[in-house]
């Protein structure tokens, strides 16, 4: 996005009267709606309390090697 705005300032191909249409203005808010998400992530990280930890799903074929081997 940020090479385009270049080009459009400083590059011929961009002719005056030139308007970059809907998908500039789909980026933009793309890019907003991301880094408004980004910003709700990390403030629901500082903010929310900690769950604690996550037990493992035990996996069959270890529990049946181990009590095989016992």
């Amino acid at each position: 996005m940020a090479i385009v705005a270049f080009l459009f300032d400083h590059d011929n191909r961009f002719f005056v009267g030139w308007k970059l249409d809907t998908s500039w203005i789909l980026c933009t808010v793309s890019w907003s709606v991301m880094m408004l998400s980004a910003g709700a992530i990390a403030l629901s990280a500082w903010l929310l309390p900690i769950e604690g930890g996550y037990e493992l799903i035990p996996n069959r074929e270890e529990e049946e090697n181990h009590r095989g081997r016992h």
